[in-house]
């Protein structure tokens, strides 16, 4: 079997899983381990930009090498994702699905890398690889700049969503108008699972006053506490920044908040990236080998078997997925009939809400002190709002408590209906099954925001004219009584149906978002299993070649695979070592993964 002439064993282990995958033509699994193989060749550590669509992230991965290299605009740009590395000149390297490989100038980059000039990814870029000269880049650190998620452009969020698996850590960036949503922390709880490290930016600093953005960082930073230190979480204008680097503007640097991102990044890659980076370069290693693994097991299982028997049973285990395929749909079912069933319930109680309200603010604005339609309006307003921030917390927690119950126990279901597979498989095949992460499902939490319930500017204003100064006391108490009689249920309905709409958008989805993981998770891991068994029958089914020397086969094959897996956990279980300083050339080789010059 080739090996790689590089003696580090961490890379004659990926090397030769490459190897045993393009043996079997899986150019999938090998396309993922020539892509941690080359990784781990250089000690590389990528650190991705990442979030929702349009909240400044290619402008503050400029920020990061200070220079605007990647394209900034207002509407939702970068397409495909962009990994920019240190190298002698500048170099921009396309790199296709198909496997193709084309070089092509900076100034076309636009052509390939945005949605303007790639539109849904029409041209099936797979990635872009970019070299920056200069030695702005330490030599082991790649960013990353990744496709907004979120946006209208599906293919935007399915593209950062499959990166996911090549990144170490993540710099999550978020805003301040609005303030995280839901989609954005369904997303970060993804990335929370799927990546070792994340830091937050909460940028365009900018473009607020210091009240309204220091109100946005506390909302944030209480929305993501589950997910995310708040020492992690750091205030910038990314614009800003940028601009002072080009100037060499110091204080301008430290005025847009990026001296202290900055200072944290620097630390965190010059002394506490490298155990971060084994427990990547595991966890991506892991997700690709555990279904081969699994498949070559139920291969073994299969081959020790008469024709007939195995397809016999066969046919028994394809019956028991079919049966426990149709038991997943109905409990994503009733996980609809029950959340429809809440929705309706939630309805009735606000519309009790809005009698209760009604009446209570009418009594409370029958103070004779009011002036003006203009002072009405704006009690009426104040006194409603302060109502509809109550019930929306009363309802959230509420939502909370119903959203944590039915989540797991459809989650729960998921995991007993697969280890039921499994334990079919065990009875009928004898495999035995370790380590497999049967259904492992993201946090997926739906959020709603209070703010924005009580902004006067949702309701027009009235006005009495210019006769006001000279009614009759009298006449102007009539007025005002006849319009808070008129105004108030007007008011009121319109803050339950805003209520009422925040909550179903937010639920909807977050509902969304987890059935598809769920369904996406058990479809993945029932098809496996069974495609496995069936690969196999049909291979016997038309084979003339010898049963025993399918086996032994089957049995090489599979002891090379756990051979090479074993080698690549001993070669990343070597207990990490702190980097020491980057000066001389006797540096540590872990030292290597650093922080470029600033």
């Amino acid at each position: 079997m080739a090996t790689s002439k590089n003696s580090e064993p961490l890379v004659d282990a990926l090397t030769s899983l490459r190897d045993l995958a393009r043996g079997q033509r899986d150019v999938r699994t090998a396309r993922g381990f020539e892509d941690l193989r080359e990784q781990a060749s250089g000690r590389e550590f990528r650190l991705a930009v990442a979030g929702q669509f349009k909240r400044g992230k290619s402008t503050l991965l400029n920020a990061l090498i200070g220079r605007p290299l990647l394209p900034m605009d207002v509407l939702p740009l970068t397409s495909v994702p962009a990994f920019l590395r240190d190298g002698p000149d500048f170099d921009v390297r396309v790199r296709f699905q198909s496997g193709t490989v084309t070089s092509v100038a900076l100034e076309d980059l636009d052509d390939y890398a945005t949605e303007r000039g790639n539109p849904g990814n029409r041209r099936g870029v797979e990635r872009i690889d970019i070299t920056v000269p200069d030695r702005v880049l330490a030599p082991n650190l790649c960013l990353i700049d990744l496709p907004g998620v979120g946006s209208t452009i599906t293919a935007n969020s399915i593209i950062a969503r499959e990166t996911l698996g090549q990144i170490d850590a993540v710099l999550f960036v978020t805003g301040a108008d609005p303030p995280i949503t839901d989609g954005e922390r369904a997303f970060l709880a993804e990335v929370a699972r799927d990546v070792p490290r994340v830091f937050v930016v909460q940028n365009k600093r900018d473009l607020f006053e210091p009240e309204e953005w220091d109100r946005a960082l506390q909302w944030n930073a209480a929305a993501i506490s589950d997910m995310v230190d708040a020492a992690d979480i750091f205030p910038v204008s990314a614009r800003e920044a940028l601009r002072a680097r080009l100037a060499g503007d110091a204080d301008g640097i430290q005025a847009s908040g990026w001296g202290a991102l900055e200072a944290r990044l620097g630390q965190f890659l010059l002394e506490e990236c490298y155990p971060v980076w084994q427990a990547s370069m595991l966890t991506r290693a892991a997700a690709l080998v555990g279904p081969v693994l699994e498949a070559l097991a139920v291969r073994r299982a299969a081959l020790s078997l008469p024709l007939e028997t195995l397809s016999a049973r066969y046919r028994e285990l394809e019956a028991r997925a079919q049966d426990l395929h149709r038991v997943h749909d109905d409990a994503a079912v009733l996980f609809r009939r029950d959340l429809d069933r809440e929705m309706r319930a939630m309805t009735e109680r606000l519309q009790a809400w809005t009698h209760v309200c009604t009446l209570e603010a009418a009594r409370n604005l029958r103070d004779p002190g009011i002036g003006g339609p203009h002072d009405v309006n704006a009690q009426l307003v104040e006194v409603v709002a302060a109502s509809a921030r109550d019930v929306t917390e009363r309802e959230e927690q509420r939502w909370q408590e119903w959203w944590a119950e039915h989540v797991h126990a459809l989650a729960d279901r998921g995991r007993e209906l697969l280890h039921e597979l499994q334990d079919t498989y065990q009875a009928v095949l004898g495999v035995e099954w370790t380590d497999l992460d049967t259904l492992h499902l993201p946090p997926v939490a739906f959020r709603v925001r209070v703010t924005d319930l009580d902004r006067q500017s949702f309701f027009p204003e009235v006005s009495w004219g210019s006769l006001a100064p000279i009614m009759p006391a009298r006449l102007r108490r009539a007025i005002r009584a006849r319009l808070i009689a008129d105004r108030l249920p007007v008011i009121v309905d319109r803050f339950r149906g805003r209520i009422r709409q925040t909550f179903a958008q937010a639920l909807e989805t977050a509902a969304q978002t987890f059935l598809d993981q769920f369904d996406g998770r058990m479809r993945e891991t029932e098809s496996r299993l069974i495609g496995a068994l069936a690969q196999t029958l049909q291979e016997l089914e038309g084979t003339k070649r010898a049963l025993p020397d399918l086996r032994d086969e089957a049995e090489r094959v599979e002891d090379a695979w756990l051979r090479a897996w074993e080698n690549v956990r001993e070669a990343l279980g070597e207990p990490p070592r702190r980097a020491r300083s980057s000066n001389a050339g006797d540096q540590d080789p872990q030292a290597s993964i650093g922080w470029g010059r600033t």
